[in-house]
């Protein structure tokens, strides 16, 4: 037997068996959603598009972008202007709170005047019945959650992302404004790439913490408690701007991280490979108390910006597009990054490093001449040297002087170059900047620094001629010097044994005098020694003497010597043993040489055939004379090696 349909007597919808009280599910809602006694029952659903239509036909709703706690936000077109705008209708359960007209224009006013490219714009407001709405630039993208949810943000997006939203909130907060409710769906980014802040105000002009849940738009279930300041939910009457600073600190970790700091959570360079400094400037805004936390924005972004040692470029993320992600445009940035305090610290350091360099290493080597001879003396340093070799006839010395100016210099460059070190390894984030790192550091340069430099000062003031003259009018020390000044040049007199010669060496002539013999019909030097006389600015008469030593050593041969007497001084070396045979031949003959010729090689043989020499036996004197450009003449014994070594005619 067919039953009789039932129908709902207020919308005539079917009813099913079991409907309670004669009415459809549909009205028992609507019945318990009715406003309380004495609020107007013609409130409509600011949910549905079509009654929001016929109230504002001024508008023409093209969709529902999303809602929560703060109202409902459509996409519309205002037909008299033709424009697309974002309107905003606002809970209506809030029309009817005593205040609340007032309020609204007020704050609402104070929201229009915002005028800042990161902070959608208010265009206008109003209200018809018990709705009321606010006419927002529409921004064509997505917010910072769409983002999240369609991948992980890179360390250079969030970089490109944080000073904008810095402006702004700097901006707003010099305007007296605080947002109080920072928080990824907050935060709009279009295709161009433009950060944009959105519902700046609302939480105050609804009177209300951003404690409620929220949706985004993709319809999930978000709480905004995890992005509140703790004074927030303690004292809310104390809420300042320092509040967004601590939101703006959860987005940054956020971004850096995928996850908000909840509980006792992990700095962002333990979380993601990021640099270690922005775990400073996390920490700094989550701060619990606000007089210890970050106090504006503007601070937030140069520490932000000193990550990077320049004011980002713009480099925002890509705006997700369904079905697909569309690339945003990176446009570079047109004006010319400011220098940051970091950077020029280290070009000054850089320059300080350079100037150390250059001072303490500078080389310099310099030819002098003097009683002992030609000496050669080697610096490393532009003043009181560092390291000092110097060579001549009787060998080399060398020393090094920790106490020297130029060592100061090294010091001072090997400081510098160990803070750019520092500065360099914070830079790339492999250590943290550590201020009390840096203030040890600095405390234990400035004590062994200034020891170094005292004991330089000292020395200076005892003995200023010796540690500040210069490197190129240092000559020979004392060990290789022997100023005898003028000397007279005693006569050759008759020779018994050996080998004797009286000569002049020219002017600008360095003349060296050699004991050679013949072997395997070569001509060879018999000891491993020879005199020389250095002429400087004018010439200069010796005698040369090669002799057997007085007294009687070594058996039945005696040992042979050199002695030489220039108007420069005298040198001689002893001790010298000859071959048997060479012993019996020597002889004896004296040699007036006279004025010897420049750059020339002689050997004077005695009566022996020149073009008819022996292949072995027999002994003469070998006379060189060599070119230079020293000023100073000298005296000495030398080795073969070095005569071989003399620098032939500088010019």
């Amino acid at each position: 037997m067919n039953e009789t349909l039932r129908q709902c007597p207020q919308c005539n919808a079917p009813l099913p068996p079991n409907a309670p009280q004669g009415l459809c599910p549909r009205c028992l809602l609507n019945a318990a959603a009715a406003p309380p006694e004495g609020i107007p029952g013609d409130i409509i659903d600011i949910g549905d598009a079509a009654e929001v239509a016929k109230a504002l036909p001024q508008f023409e709703i093209i969709a529902l972008l999303g809602q929560g706690g703060m109202g409902v936000v459509y996409k519309a077109r205002q037909i008299v202007l033709d424009r697309v705008v974002a309107l905003k209708i606002l809970p209506p359960a809030d029309a009817f709170s005593p205040d609340f007209v007032e309020r609204f224009r007020r704050e609402a006013r104070s929201l229009a005047k915002l005028n800042h490219p990161n902070i959608v714009n208010v265009y206008d407001f109003g209200e018809t019945g018990s709705l009321y709405y606010i006419i927002m630039e529409f921004v064509d993208g997505a917010n910072l959650r769409q983002l999240f949810q369609a991948r992980k943000l890179t360390s250079a997006e969030a970089l490109a992302i944080v000073p904008k939203i810095c402006d702004a909130l700097q901006y707003a907060h010099e305007e007296g404004l605080v947002h109080r409710d920072i928080k990824p769906e907050n935060l709009l980014i279009d295709k161009k790439g433009r950060v944009k802040i959105a519902d700046f105000g609302l939480a105050k002009l609804l009177r209300r913490e951003p404690l409620d849940m929220t949706l985004t738009l993709s319809g999930t279930a978000l709480g905004t408690l995890r992005y509140m300041a703790p004074e927030q939910m303690d004292k809310p009457e104390t809420v300042d701007h320092r509040a967004d600073l601590y939101s703006l600190g959860v987005v940054i970790y956020e971004m850096l991280t995928g996850e908000t700091p909840v509980g006792r959570y992990e700095l962002p360079s333990q979380k993601a490979q990021v640099d270690v400094r922005f775990d400073e400037i996390v920490l700094h805004a989550l701060e619990r108390e606000p007089d210890r936390r970050y106090q504006h924005a503007s601070q937030v972004r140069d520490d932000v910006e000193k990550v990077t040692g320049k004011p980002v470029a713009p480099q925002s993320p890509a705006v997700p597009q369904p079905p697909a992600l569309k690339s945003a445009d990176n446009s570079p940035a047109t004006a010319a990054p400011k220098p940051s305090p970091r950077h020029l610290l280290s070009a000054f350091l850089v320059l300080l490093m350079l100037v150390g360099i250059s001072f303490g290493f500078s080389f310099h080597a310099n030819h002098s001449g003097s009683a002992a001879g030609l000496t050669k003396i080697i610096t490393v340093g532009a003043l009181d040297p560092l390291y000092t070799r110097e060579s001549g006839p009787s060998g080399f010395q060398t020393g090094i002087n920790f106490f020297s100016w130029s060592f100061f210099a090294v010091v001072v460059a090997g400081i510098t170059f160990g803070a750019l070190w520092r500065i360099g390894r914070e830079d790339q984030g492999k250590v943290p900047r550590d201020p009390a790192w840096w203030r040890d550091w600095w405390k234990q340069v400035g004590v062994w620094g200034g020891l170094l430099l005292i004991v330089c000062i000292v020395r200076t003031v005892m003995d200023p001629a010796k540690v500040l003259q210069a490197p190129g009018d240092r000559t020979v020390s004392a060990n290789y010097s022997k100023q005898l000044g003028s000397a007279s040049v005693p006569p050759l007199g008759t020779i018994t044994n050996g080998i004797g010669a009286e000569f002049t060496v020219p002017a600008g002539q360095v003349a060296f005098l050699e004991i050679v013999t013949r072997k395997d019909n070569a001509t060879v030097p018999v000891p491993p020694h020879c005199a020389y006389v250095l002429a400087g600015e004018g010439p200069i008469a010796g005698t040369f003497r090669w002799s057997r030593e007085p007294e009687q050593k070594d058996g039945p041969f005696r040992r042979w010597r050199i002695e030489l007497v220039s108007e420069a001084g005298t040198g001689s070396t002893g001790g010298i043993a000859l071959p048997e045979a060479l012993d019996a031949v020597v002889g004896a003959r004296g040699l007036g040489l006279g004025v010897l010729e420049p750059n020339e090689e002689t050997i004077h043989w005695g009566t022996a055939d020149v073009d008819n020499l022996p292949a072995n036996g027999l002994s003469g004197l070998r006379v060189t004379t060599v070119a230079h450009n020293l000023k100073t003449g000298g005296t000495g014994i030398a080795t073969t090696e070095w005569k071989k070594a003399q620098p032939k005619n500088k010019p």
